[in-house]
């Protein structure tokens, strides 16, 4: 959900300020790109869902989606 999201957007930005480790701080810098453009496009879906564009919302929450991927797919690698 859009709540869960910025939620883990505000930890991903504390932890980028602490972190000292370059590889680490990479990857937070990375998850926060993707987590920001995921907020986005999950704002804008919401905004389509009340102006009753329900083709759009559903093309945005998949692109939202996959931003937030991304970020999970590069812990995976790791």
């Amino acid at each position: 959900t859009l709540l869960h999201t910025s939620d883990t957007l505000k930890f991903i930005s504390k932890s980028l300020d602490s972190e000292r480790r370059a590889e680490i701080r990479y990857v937070y810098d990375f998850c926060r790109l993707s987590y920001s453009s995921g907020v986005s496009e999950l704002i804008e879906a919401l905004l389509a869902f009340a102006k009753g564009d329900y083709r759009n919302m559903l093309i945005l929450l998949g692109t939202g989606d996959r931003f937030l991927s991304k970020c999970q797919v590069v812990n995976a690698n790791r």
